[in-house]
């Protein structure tokens, strides 16, 4: 049976007192290659970076200084 239906991620980053909307993205989950996003914008990063994170990186979320 062919899915007819595509994942996104969507993410909405907003300030729960004012309520104001300080991000929002969306991703096809699907489609080949890693990214980072890095202050609203996606970089590509290798296949073998995005395996290492993936595979040694607990959560979405990446600190990195």
């Amino acid at each position: 049976m062919n899915n007819k239906f595509k994942e996104y991620l969507l993410r909405i980053v907003y300030d729960p007192e004012t309520g104001e909307i300080k991000h929002l993205s969306e991703y096809d989950e699907n489609s080949s290659g890693y990214t980072l996003e890095v202050d609203g914008i996606l970089l590509s990063i290798s296949d073998e970076m995005g395996k290492y994170l993936i595979k040694h990186i607990d959560g979405d979320i990446l600190g990195l200084s």
